[in-house]
């Protein structure tokens, strides 16, 4: 047990005591703040390959890229075979299809995207899209590039924006 030399010096240590260990709490609950608020890193992927699973099993969550080489192909049953949210660039050079009800080859929603279409984008199923943007960016379908949509209201490109070049 600590022994002070007047009350004043035991109130002065508690008061010391409680403003560190409160200090120390703060700065442990801003550190945690700022790593859970921080911006995710870009990340850049290569479907080169035959994958059977929407974005080849990548996440494209904002300021992501996907490119599928003229070896790539990614095939979808019941999902799209790509989907991003909050700004993504994609790049097709290879295949990408989808099949089932409601699946889009490309569905980008929110931000700013990009999709270069110089392969094949296939999709087979009542109201699907080839690609699908909402949110600003930009389409381009290449003459070397072409987009199949087969069965009832599906749609080529569906672009729904304010700022679509």
């Amino acid at each position: 047990m600590m022994r002070y030399s007047s009350p004043q010096s035991a109130r002065r240590h508690q008061v010391r005591s409680y403003i560190g260990r409160h200090r120390l709490s703060a700065l442990l609950a801003t550190t945690a703040l700022a790593l859970w608020a921080s911006p995710t890193l870009a990340e850049d992927f290569v479907i080169d390959g035959v994958v059977n699973v929407e974005n080849g099993g990548n996440v494209l969550d904002g300021g992501d890229s996907l490119t599928v080489t003229e070896t790539g192909a990614i095939s979808t049953v019941g999902t799209d075979a790509v989907n991003g949210t909050n700004g993504n660039d994609v790049v097709i050079d290879g295949v990408i299809s989808s099949s089932g009800a409601n699946s889009y080859g490309i569905s980008l929603v929110g931000g700013v995207n990009s999709v270069l279409n110089n392969g094949v984008i296939n999709t087979n199923g009542a109201n699907g899209r080839g690609i699908q943007i909402e949110g600003d960016g930009d389409i381009t379908n290449t003459e070397n590039g072409l987009i199949a949509t087969n069965d009832n209201s599906a749609t080529a490109i569906m672009a729904v924006s304010q700022h679509m070049v």
